[in-house]
């Protein structure tokens, strides 16, 4: 990527940043140092992304000046390695007992591990073919590869009876990363390799109970030991805690909205409620909700687009016309997945898995010997 960049005032930071025709960003931004007033600007700018598909985007430049940010961008064509969905996963909890199943395309369940552990977490980075599981009071957190299932890497799990040591365990795709929550209470990222990047701890005297990744922070669902109350605490990634913020009920999701807000979704009491973060001014708007109905879970199958299961059933919500669609009026799912390259969403109660398409008409249906906890889907990239 080359620049010529001029300004008025000295030239502080230079950004490069892949969106796609929507200018909505498909990929982190790379942010470079910079000095003068006319600066002539080159760097290589790798595409390493494993979410991006062939087609037509553009590469954007910005400049900062420290009050100002002007910019330029160039259309470009790319064309992505062919993604393939390899195989798909379901992890299963018992009394003490966490069972994983692999499928491959036209084979049968297979049962690939049976570990002696209550269930905490599992969290897949199909991209290098690495998934996790946490036990809670019983276990440790395991990092197996999924083509074979040799252990990669463990963490010793340390709880004592009644009290989970392990409590969470996500991967994040956009910045890869698997986060490790501990009831100590504590956050331990891992990189796409389960290698250990940093821990740090979370507040003390309250307990977490979910983490998610969003705009480069870290969100932890958390309450304190003492009181009913959730909070939704902030921290940069390397652990520097930014903000607290009060939250009516449990978080069931946070994404993706611009650089500067998050969608954030929650069972309020007795409602289901989108809230829109501002992650400069710390506030949150409220422009949707669904009164009487329990909040079970939510995926995104789009960039402003949610599918929601409620007490109600399944219904896909879009932000940008704010349309809500019925897609199985009265289907009770506990759980969510979705299968984006197939467009296919996974839907989970008790021990039966749904194959549903996307106007929400089943289409298929498996039964598994315990509760069904995670779906994942492992993609060739």
């Amino acid at each position: 990527v080359q620049a010529r960049i001029s300004d008025n005032e000295q030239i502080t930071s230079v950004e490069i940043e892949l969106v796609d025709m929507d200018f909505a960003p498909m990929v982190s931004k790379k942010v470079f140092a910079a000095s003068g007033s006319d600066v002539n600007f080159v760097a290589n700018y790798l595409l390493d992304a494993p979410l991006v598909e062939s087609g037509n985007y553009y590469i954007v430049v910005r400049a900062n000046d420290g009050r100002n940010v002007g910019s330029g961008f160039r259309k470009v064509s790319l064309t992505a390695v062919p993604r393939t969905l390899d195989r798909r996963l379901v992890v299963t909890s018992g009394f003490n007992s966490t069972k994983i199943f692999t499928r491959e395309s036209g084979e049968a369940w297979i049962e690939r591990l049976s570990l002696n552990y209550d269930y905490a977490g599992a969290a897949l980075n199909s991209r290098q073919d690495l998934l996790g599981i946490a036990g809670g009071e019983i276990g440790d957190a395991l990092f197996y590869n999924t083509v074979d299932f040799e252990l990669k890497h463990s963490v010793p799990g340390l709880g004592t009876p009644s009290s989970p040591y392990f409590r969470g365990l996500r991967y994040d795709a956009v910045s890869e990363i698997f986060m490790l929550l501990m009831d100590e209470p504590r956050l331990r990222l891992f990189d796409k390799n389960a290698g250990g990047i940093t821990g740090f701890p979370l507040q003390p005297n309250q307990r977490p109970y979910d983490v998610f990744a969003a705009n480069t922070r870290l969100f932890v669902l958390e309450r304190p030991v003492t009181m009913p109350n959730y909070s939704l605490n902030i921290y940069a990634q390397p652990g520097l805690f930014l903000a607290s913020l009060a939250v009516e009920g449990p978080v069931k999701g946070v994404y993706r909205k611009n650089d500067n807000e998050v969608y954030v979704w929650l069972q309020a009491p007795d409602a289901v409620q989108l809230k829109i973060l501002n992650m400069n001014t710390n506030l949150m708007a409220a422009p949707y909700e669904r009164q009487d109905e329990l909040f079970y879970d939510v995926v995104q199958v789009g960039p402003d687009t949610f599918v929601l299961a409620t007490s109600e059933g399944l219904f896909r919500y879009s932000y940008s016309n704010g349309g809500t669609f019925p897609l199985n009026s009265g289907f009770i799912a506990e759980r969510l997945f979705y299968e984006d390259q197939g467009g296919i969403l996974y839907a989970a109660s008790g021990n039966t898995l749904y194959q549903l398409s996307p106007s929400g008409t089943v289409l298929n249906v498996e039964e598994f010997t315990g509760t069904i906890q995670f779906v994942g889907f492992d993609y060739n990239r």
